[in-house]
């Protein structure tokens, strides 16, 4: 999302988190490739994405991301019948984080996949 001139603008909202959506598991879900990748308006321009994927992925060591979802506030993790609390919906988002980015990266995979079918 973007604030400008005080108006709010969905800029990707394909890049939002689909997996907390659907509830349960989300570990088991983070090597999931994300096919739907392949109708992102920007992938025939995306095309260093194994460089990238591979300097990204350093900067996002598990401590990080999950200092990151410390930040979410709790008023946003609650009330999925999934997790017996926040804190367990917390942690599972921490898990999923720091699966999704280990490595081998299954949704850069994909992505390359579906970019060598636009070219």
């Amino acid at each position: 999302m973007l604030m400008w001139h005080r108006r709010l603008w969905l800029i990707d909202h394909g890049a939002a988190f689909y997996f907390h959506h659907a509830g349960g598991d989300y570990v088991a879900r983070a090597r999931d490739p994300f096919p739907r990748i392949a109708d992102h308006v920007l992938l025939p321009f995306a095309g260093a994405l194994a460089q990238v994927d591979i300097a990204l992925a350093r900067r996002l060591p598990p401590a990080t991301l999950r200092d990151i979802v410390g930040l979410v506030p709790d008023a946003w993790l609650a009330g999925d019948p999934a997790f017996r609390s926040v804190d367990e919906r917390r942690g599972a988002y921490g898990d999923y984080l720091c699966a999704r980015v280990e490595a081998p990266r299954g949704f850069v995979q994909e992505a390359a996949r579906a970019r060598s079918q636009h070219l």
